[in-house]
């Protein structure tokens, strides 16, 4: 594999990472937020 490629590969699967991360991140803190509740998620929220 070319340096060139490998490099490539790298950044595809680096920017697959952080979407999916992304994603995660958001689908739990929503998950979250319903669980505390309002108030509570509020203060999380100032934590984050």
């Amino acid at each position: 594999m070319t340096k060139l490629k490998r490099i490539a590969s790298g950044f595809f699967w680096n920017q697959i990472g952080r979407s999916l991360e992304s994603v995660l991140i958001f689908l739990f803190s929503a998950l979250i937020a319903r669980k505390l509740g309002a108030e509570i998620n509020g203060i999380y929220a100032m934590v984050l």
